[in-house]
């Protein structure tokens, strides 16, 4: 994309596309960066973030890397920023887009925003034995309104749950953990005369037909893509909202 195309309104960017403007994120004027030299062109990735397709402008890609979970969530933490990890010997760090989404444009998040506090705020039980998606489901919940209770695995969350069952309004849960997996603390809550009134959606990359089906056996109410976060919310929307009719 040509920089021409971008334009300057109100201090922030936009993409001019078809006669229609996208909201954009520099990560140099919102991150500690250096600014990257002028060649004339730059790349946009399109995101979607609370049901609105944001850009974040890249001036170069490379190719895809498979990177390993040894991540460092302290060195480089601020806002927008996950963490870091080394990469063919280099230092990479990690784009929360959603927080950085919110930081520029917190506008879209207020629909949502108001919407919860008319109802008040929910409580949601995370289960995610990944630090870092922990971290950042817990702060896209947050971000949106929600109280959020978040545990390394499903065995601590089941034990949460069994001390206070009145405590949480939903929970949300990767499939694969260990001590207790996915599957297992959804069967438990199910299984459970008082807590099995508890909608339970999944944050999972085992999203084939196969893997949905075993989870709709065990009591899965909802499958949600890792990483969608704008799917997720509108999961929890929809849910919560069915509870209150109920």
């Amino acid at each position: 994309t040509s920089t021409a195309a971008i334009d300057t309104v109100g201090g922030r960017y936009v993409f001019q596309n078809k006669g229609e403007s996208l909201p954009l994120i520099r990560l140099e004027d919102t991150i500690r960066t250096t600014r990257p030299e002028d060649t004339g062109s730059v790349y946009i990735l399109v995101f979607q973030v609370m049901g609105r397709e944001v850009g974040l402008v890249a001036p170069s890609l490379d190719d895809l890397h498979e990177v390993h979970r040894d991540i460092d969530e302290i060195t480089f933490r601020e806002t927008g920023i996950l963490g870091s990890v080394t990469v063919d010997q280099n230092t990479v760090r990690l784009v929360d887009i959603y927080e950085l989404a919110r930081s520029i444009y917190p506008e879209l998040y207020r629909d949502s925003d108001d919407e919860l506090g008319a109802r008040g705020t929910s409580r949601i039980y995370l289960a995610e034995d990944s630090s870092l998606l922990r971290r950042q489901i817990s702060s896209l919940l947050e971000g949106a309104g929600y109280e959020v209770r978040a545990f390394p695995d499903g065995q601590q969350l089941w034990t949460a749950l069994q001390r206070s069952p009145d405590d949480a309004d939903l929970v949300v849960t990767d499939i694969e953990m260990p001590h207790m997996t996915g599957l297992e603390l959804t069967r438990a809550i199910k299984g459970h005369p008082t807590l099995s009134r508890l909608q339970v959606v999944a944050v999972t990359s085992l999203s084939s037909d196969v893997d949905i089906e075993r989870g709709r056996q065990a009591g899965i109410d909802d499958y949600q893509v890792k990483l969608d976060g704008d799917g997720l919310l509108r999961s929890l929307r929809a849910r919560l909202s069915e509870l209150e009719t109920a």
